[in-house]
């Protein structure tokens, strides 16, 4: 897989809201952090731009108990 099915499968994974998936595709394809960052933002970014960014709408997160938008999403997968 190159980087940019390794970036196509973050974007499905990401809106999917799989953060564990998302860690496992970076893994495998050996994005450092900053890479991992970067593609995030980039996607997120892309999403605004289109106006697709809320399409889903909010979403529950396990991990924090509350419903999150993507950009909320992004920012607590960076966190962790």
């Amino acid at each position: 897989m190159s980087n940019t099915e390794a970036e196509a499968a973050i974007r499905r994974l990401m809106l999917a809201r799989n953060a564990t998936a998302v860690r496992e595709v970076a893994r495998r394809h050996a994005l450092s952090r900053a890479e991992l960052e970067a593609i995030l933002h980039r996607i997120l970014d892309e999403q605004k731009r289109v106006g697709t960014e809320d399409r889903l709408g909010q979403r529950y997160d396990i991990r924090t108990g509350r419903y999150l938008t993507l950009e909320e999403w992004v920012t607590q997968l960076l966190k962790r």
